[in-house]
């Protein structure tokens, strides 16, 4: 058994054929061309680990980078995908020794978080762990009515992206975007049939909304879930019910940000009853504790006064965090350091001054999955 190791160029056929074994669905929405065009890219190839046996890839996980941008600081984040072993070689602890792999890499590499769509033992033995304070909600858009006279509404592709990217880039919470980085995505993206509709007033654009519909599931599709949206949330209010008409859809489930104070006040005026939540089956772990507080300085130089930030340090040993505050000294895991700083369950108890100031910092606000998304 070889690994964990980036694929080597021959043995990329036996990796497409264990995505395509496990992943059933590849071979219905992608030709195997496609897929080997995918997987030959260098970037790809670079980023991708796995354990080989005789010349066979029998487990795979793939990474990719992105950046945050978090109120304006700017946060470098992992995350992974394709994370599949062969049946016959499971329970040999292969998927831990490649993530293990993979968090060390993403750590080097610089990436403070981790950002994991999906949550399983194998993420939790790892420090991921559900966090981010949303607002949700099963939206019944046969209520809303229709869009308001002047208001318009249509479904756009790949190529609207330049009209669209500048909301995007004007949001507080989002990742960092190249303007063509819709024509190089992920290509299991596709697999969640994304929906984009635009809302304007005659030329000009006020906002977007994407709707990911699922991958097929025994014939039938998942609900779908509002994935990303952006510009006015006045506008995209207005238009969720002539939206919801147009693409034959009834319902809609929708996770914000609980930041989003605006977007919670539009929808409970129009009579959206919205809960408190996560993101459900998604992860989050902390690669680097002082790297990811090193990146937030300018958003704790905005909550705290500049000699508290000057007591308050953070260190980090392996897998144990440590935050001190003058006297103060806490040792915390990772795991409890995601909740404390991200806004988990279970959050930890912290001596009286560092809970005030834990108070007035965290949670840090996580954006929404977006079209970046793994």
């Amino acid at each position: 058994m070889e690994g964990p190791r980036p694929p080597r160029p021959e043995e990329l056929d036996s990796l497409l054929e264990l995505l395509c074994e496990v992943w059933g669905y590849f071979p219905e929405t992608y030709s195997w061309e496609h897929l080997r065009r995918v997987i030959r890219q260098p970037l790809y190839r670079r980023d991708a680990r796995v354990m080989v046996d005789g010349g066979r890839v029998v487990s795979n996980i793939q990474m990719y980078y992105h950046d945050l941008s978090l109120y304006g600081c700017r946060v470098k984040v992992a995350s992974i995908g394709c994370v599949c072993t062969q049946a016959e070689y499971r329970r040999r602890g292969l998927a831990g020794a490649v993530l293990g792999r993979c968090l060390e890499d993403m750590t080097a590499a610089g990436a403070q978080l981790l950002l994991v769509s999906g949550d399983r033992s194998l993420y939790r033995r790892h420090h991921c762990v559900p966090a981010g304070e949303f607002r949700w909600s099963e939206v019944d858009l046969t209520s809303l009515g229709g869009a308001p006279s002047g208001l318009r509404v249509e479904q756009v592709g790949v190529e609207a992206w330049p009209t669209l990217a500048p909301l995007y880039d004007a949001e507080s919470l989002r990742f960092v975007r190249p303007l063509e980085f819709l024509s190089r995505s992920c290509f299991w993206w596709d697999c969640n049939q994304p929906m984009l509709w635009r809302v304007a007033v005659g030329d000009r654009t006020l906002g977007y909304v994407n709707i990911a519909q699922g991958v097929p599931e025994t014939g039938a599709r998942r609900s779908p879930w509002v994935y990303e949206y952006a510009g006015s949330r006045a506008a995209l209010v207005e238009a969720l019910g002539e939206i919801g008409e147009r693409a034959g859809i009834e319902r809609l489930r929708f996770a914000f940000p609980a930041a989003d104070r605006e977007l919670g006040y539009l929808l409970e005026r129009a009579g959206v009853t919205l809960r408190p939540g996560r993101l459900p089956d998604h992860t989050v772990r902390v690669l680097d504790v002082p790297g990811l507080m090193r990146d937030l300085r300018p958003y704790v130089r905005a909550r705290l006064p500049r000699a508290e930030a000057r007591r308050l340090s953070f260190g980090q040993v392996g897998e144990v965090c440590v935050i001190e505050r003058g006297a103060e000294r806490v040792e915390l895991s990772l795991s409890e350091a995601a909740a404390l700083m991200l806004g988990g369950d279970s959050r930890p108890e912290l001596p009286a001054g560092l809970a005030q100031v834990a108070e007035a910092l965290f949670p840090v606000p996580l954006p929404m999955i977006g079209l970046d998304y793994i």
